[in-house]
């Protein structure tokens, strides 16, 4: 055998086929090892040795370009398989990992999983799409599809048994929803009942999201302030589900955002067998090494963001944190300290445990219908916060602080968006919630003041303009749940 590549010589190889001699022209050359240790060669024979010595030359050719030397056949399926659990696992949050797990099997694998990994063609690309949308799923399903194919191939790449030279998925045109808005609301389902509407992601006006403030705190909505949080701060679902007692600081006006609640897939015990009870250990929790978490209740953790630029400290815009206070000191204690928990009165949800992440969407859309708002996701919420800042005039720099956005082009501007930075930035969203509810503790109430017409108007307190004799509100009456908070408070 050669020593190195290329050097080795053509040898004359005689079989006998049908009791006959049968002469072949053969090159070999080694291209690396086996799984078992063993030698992996490649072999060309033919009838000629001239076609040995053109084919020869066609390898060295290939070589040299580091093109592959053996058509590999893993397919999609098999790639897919392998890089989510070996490559994508170990690096993704449990619940992003489990949305990868969906799309590999629900709309990647059922229209392109058969096919070769090295014959992927842009054809089947624009297949996959075409597929996945006339199930009547939306634009944002086969674009997430697309998104994990493109990620799983970009490792593929690195692969050198692979032998996979470009990532087919660039070739082809990302699907996005048609507005600009992110309203991918289009897709219907089919008679067939496959597929869903999909919610629209388009943010609430200013009017819209104080409608929906206002009527949850008439409502008495126990998560009145939830939805107010969301809106005012922009913070994330979990990081806000995660809030808890000794990350907020109500002297100071703050909350520290260095946890966030998720749900959390199981492993099972050692017998085979799920576990039981409320509180599981560590090792229950389909977790990898280095995730920092902290379980609360059966599958629900406290766990650490992805990235440290993701832990802030955020200010509470000043209304606010009225209403924080008071549903504090109203609030039922939880063992966990959780500023939110699941309220009575859901089927099969025990009140005052952690609140799991469907529910709280539930409650979203209960809350949105109540105030004739457009039924859009709960993620729409810190959407309206990133666009109300920006209708407010807040430096970019400043509103990536607050919502905690982070990307290498940006990253230098963090260090310039202080707490005190931040607090201006935010309180451009006061007015967001009436005057009427602002109640300061240890002090009369701030009663919201009526225009004769009787609008209800903001109350705003500037020296050089001069002030219009306007009627005064009455208290709230002692059976309004307002009433209540204004004395908690």
């Amino acid at each position: 055998m050669p020593s190195q590549r290329g050097e080795g010589k053509i040898l004359k190889e005689t079989t006998m086929r049908n009791g006959k001699p049968y002469v072949l022209w053969a090159w070999y050359m080694e291209i690396g090892t086996k799984p078992d240790g063993k030698p992996d060669r490649i072999a060309i024979r033919r009838k000629n040795r001239n076609d040995v010595i053109t084919a020869r030359r066609d390898i060295l050719v290939k070589l040299a370009q580091g093109e592959p030397l053996r058509k590999d056949t893993t397919t999609v399926q098999a790639w897919l398989e392998y890089w989510l659990f070996e490559i994508a696992k170990p690096r993704l949050r449990p619940r992003v990992w489990r949305g990868y797990q969906s799309a590999i099997k629900c709309n990647i694998v059922p229209y392109i999983g058969q096919r070769k990994l090295q014959e992927l063609e842009p054809q089947h690309i624009r297949f996959m799409i075409k597929e996945i949308l006339n199930t009547g799923k939306s634009l944002r399903t086969a674009e997430i599809a697309y998104n994990v194919l493109h990620i799983a191939l970009k490792d593929a790449k690195k692969e050198p048994n692979l032998g996979l030279r470009h990532n087919v998925v660039e070739l082809v045109p990302k699907p996005r929803p048609k507005s600009n808005s992110q309203d991918a609301g289009t897709q219907k389902s089919l008679p067939s009942g496959l597929g869903r509407q999909q919610r629209s992601r388009k943010a609430l006006t200013s009017p819209t999201a104080r409608a929906v403030i206002r009527t949850s705190i008439e409502a008495n909505d126990m998560l009145a302030v939830r939805w107010a949080m969301a809106l005012l701060t922009g913070v994330r679902q979990g990081e806000c589900l995660g809030l808890t007692l000794d990350a907020i600081d109500l002297d100071e006006g703050t909350f520290d955002l260095s946890w966030a609640l998720h749900t959390v897939p199981l492993r099972r015990k050692e017998d085979g067998k799920r576990w039981t009870g409320d509180v599981y250990p560590l090792e229950a929790y389909d977790v990898e090494e280095g995730f920092e978490i902290q379980p609360l209740y059966k599958a629900m953790c406290l766990m650490r963001p992805k990235t440290n630029k993701s832990v802030r400290m955020t200010p509470i815009p000043g209304p606010l944190l009225v209403l924080i206070r008071a549903h504090v000191k109203a609030m039922t204690p939880n063992p966990w300290g959780l500023l939110f928990v699941a309220p009575p009165g859901q089927k099969k949800v025990k009140p005052g445990t952690p609140m799991r992440p469907k529910l709280d969407e539930q409650l979203w859309a209960e809350a949105l219908k109540r105030a004739d708002a457009p039924d859009v996701v709960l993620h729409a919420a810190r959407h309206t916060t990133a666009t109300l800042l920006l209708e407010a005039k807040v430096p970019e720099d400043v509103r990536m602080a607050i919502m905690g956005h982070s990307s290498a082009a940006v990253q230098r501007m963090y260090a310039h968006a202080d707490l005190g930075v931040k607090r201006a930035g935010l309180a451009a969203l006061d007015d967001l919630i009436d005057a009427e509810f602002v109640v300061e503790p240890d002090e009369p109430p701030l009663l919201a003041l009526e225009a004769g017409g009787g609008d209800i108007v903001d109350a705003e307190f500037d020296e050089e303009t001069d002030v219009t004799p306007m009627q005064v509100r009455p208290d709230p009456a002692p059976d309004d749940w307002r009433y209540a908070v204004f004395q908690s408070a």
